[in-house]
């Protein structure tokens, strides 16, 4: 009995040896296997679009629809309304509105027109391609907002410009694009702070990003579009590169130059870069001001001082600090959303913040009502990044492969002038030329 006992206990013990061992070597090479066959991948697209406002909807929107996977990393600020307010008639040539009034508005009509008033500083075959895309861009904006554009802004002077049929661009053509926008990128996100471009032998690479915990990203994808805008909301880049202050940042978010400077760190080249053309705007709406307004009101500084307006309106409003109040009495009242109904001085007083007995004196012989309005300046950038026609960035030795860009980032079209007019179709035709070429490179 005593042997068998010893016996049994010598493979019972060797089989608990060995199941250790082999539990312990099961363990140790799987996770060995595990991390070499898994490792963390890096997140990887068809088409970055850096954008924000119509532009970068656009683009995003168009890349989407070519069959190419986007990430949309956008630069608006919740509280902005992302729309230019002050372009809402799209310039087009060959629409069927002008056709129906039989008014013969070529391409090469359009392309004329707007080449002068660049005063034959822009880029003529960037025009005459844009031009050539108009129509079709315009057609591609009124399925996705479900309105035509059909009513003639400046008849006489400009055949050009269309307003929608109903409504104010402004009220529907961020939402709609937006919500399609919100449906066809395959990811979206503001919370990323782009910091640099990954660009290796003259193609792109990918993008670095950092998120809001201070951790840097990258993104690989083989195109990058840059729509963000100029950089006339960068108090900064206002002051260093075109030495002017007392500029209101732009209304409708981003234009902060991300897109301009990522872009310059990589070698592209800009054009016009130091010329800014300052729009007098109405506050909060971002209406332009009308010189009709002026005569007849009160007008004061931003210290309560009153001014005589020149005829370079932009100029008075930087010369007065910033800020111009425009005071109507019930001799002349307006209407509108940029002026407010006040009933009482006291109510004037308040809201300019001075005293009644000096408000009094200021206003002089307009009685109450009174109706006021804010006026400021924004900054719009007609140079920027140096494109062709397919909005492919250039630097010194050609295209830099895979980056393109659209909207106001761009210069050629404008020349050294902002033409103010031109900014509405500017984003959407370059928008959908970008987002389709930048489609193009990638499942090349």
């Amino acid at each position: 009995m005593p042997g068998r006992k010893k016996i049994g206990a010598v493979p019972f013990l060797q089989f608990l040896i060995l199941s250790a061992v082999i539990v312990f070597l099961l363990g140790r090479f799987s996770l060995q296997r595990s991390v070499d066959q898994y490792p963390p991948l890096p997140r990887s697209v068809d088409v970055i679009v850096l954008g924000s406002g119509i532009t970068g909807a656009t683009a995003a929107l168009s890349a989407a629809e070519a069959g190419v996977d986007v990430f949309y990393l956008y630069q608006d600020e919740p509280d902005k309304g992302g729309f230019p307010a002050f372009s809402p008639a799209f310039w087009v040539s060959g629409a069927p509105a002008q056709q129906e009034a039989e008014l013969d508005y070529s391409t090469e009509t359009m392309a004329e027109a707007i080449y002068q008033r660049t005063q034959e500083t822009g880029d003529a075959s960037l025009i005459l391609s844009f031009s050539e895309r108009s129509s079709v861009s315009l057609a591609w904006l009124e399925t996705k907002t479900g309105m035509p554009f059909s009513v003639f802004a400046e008849p006489e002077s400009n055949p050009g410009l269309l307003l929608p049929k109903q409504g104010e661009a402004a009220q529907f053509v961020t939402q709609a694009l937006f919500e399609q926008v919100a449906v066809s990128v395959v990811e979206s996100s503001s919370s990323l702070q782009p910091v640099k471009l990954l660009v290796e032998n003259g193609k792109v690479q990918g993008l670095v990003v950092q998120s809001a915990e201070g951790e840097q990203l990258k993104i690989f994808a083989p195109a990058i579009i840059l729509a963000d805008g100029g950089y006339g909301a960068n108090q900064v880049l206002l002051e260093e590169l075109a030495g002017i202050s007392e500029v209101t940042p732009r209304l409708e978010g981003g234009h902060q130059g991300t897109g301009l400077l990522l872009a310059m760190a990589v070698g592209a080249k800009t054009s016009y870069l130091d010329s800014i053309t300052l729009l007098p705007v109405f506050l909060p709406a971002g209406e332009p001001v009308s010189q009709a307004v002026l005569p007849a009101a009160v007008v004061l500084n931003a210290r309560g001082e009153q001014v005589a307006p020149g005829d370079d309106l932009a100029q008075t409003i930087i010369d007065a600090g910033g800020r111009l109040f425009i005071i109507h009495g019930s001799q002349t009242p307006q209407t509108g959303r940029s002026f407010n109904q006040l009933e009482e001085i006291q109510f004037l007083a308040s809201g300019l913040g001075l005293e009644l007995e000096k408000t009094a004196a200021l206003v002089g012989e307009l009685t109450a009502p009174y109706f006021v309005a804010v006026a400021a300046t924004v900054a719009l950038t007609p140079g920027g990044l140096v494109v062709d026609r397919q909005m492919r960035v250039l630097a010194a030795d050609g295209a830099v492969g895979g980056l393109y860009a659209a909207g106001e980032i761009t210069a050629g079209l404008h020349g050294s002038r902002a033409i103010s007019s031109l900014v509405f179709s500017e984003a959407i035709i370059t928008g959908l030329i970008a987002g389709e070429q930048a489609a193009a490179w990638a499942r090349r």
